[in-house]
Formats: structure tokens, sequence, C-alpha cells
């Protein structure tokens, strides 16, 4: 079996990391400008053009170190992404292409999975960062009170 990972530098789970002998290949990779969901973001292109598919000779050259005839399974965070990465290998011609459902999440929890590159998320750190978002909002919300209509 042959797994199609994400990089575990995302982390959304107890823990992120990556599944052991995974590659990782982004969905992105996927569309003919993989930065195109960041340039819509930064108002940098006005539309999704950049996230049409790859053309086929592209895609076989992504996928190209996989085997067709092995069970390819997907995975991403929860399973969404991934399914966009099953459909490219099946209509690539892949012959066993499976989606992990649970994906990352249901990976992620279970301390025993073993994991490679294993980071856990700061939970110090991100109450930190939100409780001073918090503290930021009260000072809008107290300046607009202020302001005069």
């Amino acid at each position: 079996m042959q797994a199609l990972a994400q990089s575990g530098k995302d982390i959304r789970a107890v823990r992120g990391g990556h599944i052991p002998q995974a590659v990782n290949i982004p969905y992105e990779e996927n569309w003919q400008d993989p930065s195109t969901a960041n340039k819509l973001g930064k108002k940098l292109v006005s539309d999704k053009l950049g996230m049409s598919l790859k053309n086929n000779a592209d895609l076989k050259k992504l996928y190209s170190k996989l085997d067709p005839n092995k069970e390819t399974v997907a995975y991403c965070q929860s399973g969404v992404r991934a399914a966009e990465t099953a459909v490219v290998l099946k209509n690539l011609g892949f012959k066993k292409v499976k989606v992990y459902d649970s994906s990352w999440l249901g990976w992620g929890k279970n301390l025993r999975a073993t994991v490679t590159q294993e980071t856990f998320l700061n939970v110090g750190a991100l109450n930190a960062k939100m409780a001073a978002m918090q503290n930021k909002i009260n000072q809008l919300e107290d300046a607009l009170k202020a302001k005069p209509n």
C-alpha cells in the first residue's frame, strides 16, 4: 500500500505529524496554479481559474513515483481534500484508490499510531494568542461605543 499525505506542519488535531512512508503531494498541486487560493485571499487574482485541474500529462508526471497497480490511500486533515486527489488518481487509471475517511484527525488523535515529524499543539501559546485577540476586539468595541454618531 502507498499513502498520499499532508505535510504534518498544519496542526489541527491533538498533534501534527506524518504517517510513516506516506508521500506528501498537496492537493493544490493538482491545479494549474497551486497558489491560487493564496492569491485569491490577497486579491491578486479575481477568479478561481487557477484551481482548474492540470492536464492529464502533467498530472501523470506529478504522480509518476506512485505505482498505479498498488492500493493507494489518500488522506488530508479530514478527508475532504483527499477526495479530490482520489478522483484525480482514478481518472489517471490507478486501480485501487481509497480515501482514509477520518484522515489525520483520526490518526493524530490515536497516540499509539506511529508518526514521523511529530509535533504537539502548544495549547498555552494558543490560549495566549486568543486572549490577546479578545483584548484587541474589546478595545475596538470600546472605541466604537465611545465614537459619537
